[in-house]
């Protein structure tokens, strides 16, 4: 697994880091606790001594706490842009809702796709800047910010009985996935 692969909910640089830095914590802690502990009565050379070993582990520790908490930062902060970045996505699948349920319906009452995006289209709101609405009901979105295509199909699931409506099925294409909500991205095949 790659670093750069921030987005995989699987990312055990993440992890990692959070051990390292909780082990170095309570190093730190335990340290310290032994230096108070310990009774030093002896000479005044023996005492100085003693308070500047004690200020460079202090020294030390700070900055390997600080270093480690870097590099998790450096871990955590793409997996922050992936989550800011699906969910601006995910809003684009609330605006597109209600083409969806126009679609839904006239599929369900023609009980065939053809024609049933005719008249429609999407207009440039919130985080759409453009898209386009096929004859057979297909919805694609663009986004600018992130940048993202979304595509959305209707599929007509034909009744059992002459007088069901039948079921619509909506499949999800977008790019790049690792923008796209978890209803949207294709299933994982193990290799």
């Amino acid at each position: 697994m790659l670093l750069s692969d921030a987005c995989s909910p699987k990312n055990g640089y993440q992890f990692l880091g959070g051990v390292f830095l909780s082990a170095l914590i309570l190093l730190c802690a335990w340290e310290s606790h032994v230096y108070e502990i310990r009774n030093v009565k002896e000479n005044r050379s023996t005492r100085i001594k003693f308070i500047f070993k004690r200020a460079f582990f202090t020294l030390v520790c700070t900055l390997g706490i600080a270093a480690l908490g870097a590099v998790a930062a450096s871990a955590f902060v793409p997996a922050y842009q992936c989550y800011t970045d699906r969910s601006r996505v995910s809003e684009m699948f609330r605006l597109l809702s209600s083409q969806r349920e126009a679609i839904t319906e006239r599929i369900q009452t023609s009980k065939t796709l053809a024609n049933s995006g005719a008249g429609l289209s999407i207009k440039k709101q919130g985080r759409i800047v453009g898209g386009v609405v096929t004859e057979s009901g297909t919805m694609i979105a663009i986004s600018q910010d992130p940048p993202a295509v979304v595509m959305l199909s209707p599929e007509f699931i034909k009744p059992e009985s002459a007088t069901g409506k039948g079921e619509v099925k909506w499949t999800c294409l977008g790019y790049p996935e690792k923008s796209m909500p978890m209803s949207c991205t294709p299933p994982i095949t193990p290799p």
